[in-house]
């Protein structure tokens, strides 16, 4: 039906087929949504200055002028609640969380992954082409030596060891410095990410 309409409007020959038919029904019910859609307002407080704030959005103005007023008159403090949290680190890269830290620096997955090799390359740093967020024991052991000296802060009775996804090749472990050089520069910063 819709290839005789398209052959129309284009003033040539078209064919709509079942994905071209499926993309145009997502475009129109998102186009009804746009033009069903109902404009509410909405109120946020914003304080410009050395302490800049702003607050959440309220739906409601008269909370919203609430907010500001209680903010004029000056800021009481009446409870501070300490507590203890306990943080998972995060899992060490892969070469997909590698290429997504990376593109929070602007860097597109083809310039990450050539860094990546060269580092490979060079000897600075494990096979990047890995999937696996598991370290040898030997990365380990390195790394909790390396604590020992010069972080015994940061050493944990037991490492926290991260498991793969079940569909996760494991032949490689996850991506860390090779190099001691890099080693004695990067394994602080690695320790928070793996103990």
């Amino acid at each position: 039906m819709l290839s005789p309409l398209a052959s129309r409007e284009l003033g040539r020959k078209a064919s709509v087929g079942r994905t071209q038919t499926a993309g145009l029904r997502i475009i129109y019910d998102r186009e009804m949504a746009i033009k069903k859609f109902v404009p509410e307002p909405l109120w946020k407080v914003v304080l410009k200055g050395p302490d800049e704030f702003a607050s959440t959005v309220f739906k409601d103005e008269s909370k919203a002028k609430a907010l500001l007023e209680a903010l004029k008159k000056g800021v009481l403090v009446s409870d501070i609640e300490k507590k203890t949290e306990q943080k998972s680190p995060h899992a060490p890269l892969t070469a997909s969380s590698m290429q997504q830290k990376c593109a929070a620096l602007k860097w597109n997955a083809k310039k990450t992954m050539d860094t990546a090799q060269s580092l490979f390359e060079k000897g600075l740093i494990s096979y990047h082409r890995t999937d696996s967020v598991r370290l040898s024991d030997e990365t380990l052991s390195s790394l909790k030596d390396y604590l020992k000296e010069k972080h015994p802060e940061l050493l944990t009775d037991e490492p926290v060891k991260h498991r793969n996804k079940n569909r996760t090749q494991d032949a490689h472990e996850a991506i860390h410095p090779t190099c001691s050089c890099v080693r004695a520069t990067c394994f602080s910063f690695m320790s928070q990410l793996m103990l």
